[in-house]
């Protein structure tokens, strides 16, 4: 009497294996720009009056731009920058932007409301990858175009001209790929 032996599937394929690898790998990669951000200082606790005023701008600009996002604020060395997923982002503030002798109301402004113009526009899922002098800048004038959207020119003006120095670091520095203050400001506010 023969028996006849039917071979069944395996019920995790190598496709299946190959799908949940991917789909790990993407969540990780999704979630490491937060990571990478947020060890970059101590959180901002939201206590002092200057504190509570960054963030309240922050979420205001956020919902007029209408970008649903949680912020989690530090304390960090960069000027300002931000590295953002989805609905997770990760603002670094510089101790000098809590100082009001040093920073103007109006330069906190413009400048979360540029980081914020990066969330918009999704930069942070580019994060990896690498840009192209002219996609760099023109990522940074469209940032620059969303804050004057919610802020006016007058405070894009007023923040350039008081740290002209820092944008033309970010102009002058390899790699970075900033345009110089004088272009960001002919192509967002014109002459």
């Amino acid at each position: 009497m023969a028996f006849a032996f039917t071979r069944q599937p395996p019920r995790f394929t190598g496709k299946l294996a190959n799908t949940l690898y991917s789909a790990v790998l993407l969540i990780m990669l999704y979630d490491w720009p937060y990571q990478v951000y947020r060890k970059l200082g101590p959180g901002m606790p939201e206590v002092t009056v200057r504190e509570q005023f960054i963030a309240a701008q922050f979420h205001d600009y956020a919902r007029r731009l209408r970008v649903d996002v949680k912020p989690t604020f530090v304390i960090g060395a960069a000027p300002a920058s931000v590295g953002a997923f989805s609905g997770n982002a990760v603002i670094v503030i510089s101790p000098e932007m809590l100082d009001p002798a040093k920073f103007t109301d109006n330069d906190v402004r413009f400048i979360l409301a540029h980081e914020l113009g990066h969330i918009a526009r999704l930069d942070a899922y580019r994060f990896w990858t690498r840009w192209t002098s002219e996609a760099a800048e023109g990522r940074e004038i469209d940032a620059d175009r969303i804050a004057v959207r919610v802020t006016g020119c007058d405070a894009m003006r007023e923040t350039v001209a008081h740290h002209w120095d820092e944008f033309l670091k970010g102009y002058q520095e390899e790699g970075d790929h900033h345009p110089h203050p004088a272009v960001r400001l002919r192509e967002v506010c014109g002459k």
